[in-house]
């Protein structure tokens, strides 16, 4: 170990150990570190092992909610936004999983909604709630309503994947593209300007 490997080992350690960092800070404090030597004195640590202790990282419990107080704030919850929250409820969504969900990922037919994209970087397949079936069938046929009165104003397009809006340009304009939970207003693409 050269002694900067050393420098670096000690510091990482002293934070650890007696200051107490969380591993995050710890980690950060280390990427930062990687990052002057490299970048700014270009100084190579590849070949070195700096093998610090590591902070330890907290376990926490999970807060859970009961039945009871799920179904209190759901009924305490109004319009498209309780609806949001029996699907994220039903199917065990992320919020953005939820914001994302396109009438084209619902499968009315086979009881299914598709997630695309997720944090995971894995698509899957849930079950869909028959509790909130028809409510939803009203919500997508609302988005449509509003989506024929956006194209008649002029309005209208929605954002597609890259490709797939290459290879099918006027996609962004059909209904099954449309968000199920979609923004009051009207905004801007920041990628089109449109």
């Amino acid at each position: 170990m050269g002694q900067i490997s050393i420098k670096i080992f000690k510091f990482l350690t002293h934070l650890a150990t007696k200051l107490n960092v969380s591993p995050t800070t710890q980690n950060q404090a280390f990427n930062a570190l990687l990052f002057l030597y490299e970048q700014v004195l270009n100084i190579s640590l590849k070949n070195e092992n700096i093998q610090a202790l590591r902070a330890k990282e907290r376990k926490h419990i999970p807060v859970v909610l009961t039945i009871e107080e799920v179904k209190n704030i759901i009924l305490n919850m109004n319009g498209i936004y309780q609806l949001m929250v029996k699907l994220m409820y039903g199917c065990g969504l992320r919020m953005k999983e939820a914001q994302n969900i396109r009438i084209k990922d619902i499968d009315f037919g086979f009881d299914k909604l598709y997630i695309w994209d997720s944090k995971s970087l894995k698509d899957r397949t849930l079950p869909l709630p028959l509790k909130i079936k028809d409510e939803l069938k009203i919500q997508v046929e609302k988005v449509k309503e509003l989506h024929q009165r956006d194209l008649n104003d002029g309005f209208g397009s929605v954002h597609i994947p890259y490709a797939l809006e290459r290879k099918f340009p006027k996609a962004k304009y059909e209904p099954k593209w449309q968000y199920v939970f979609p923004m009051d207003k009207i905004s801007t693409d920041p990628r089109s300007g449109e």
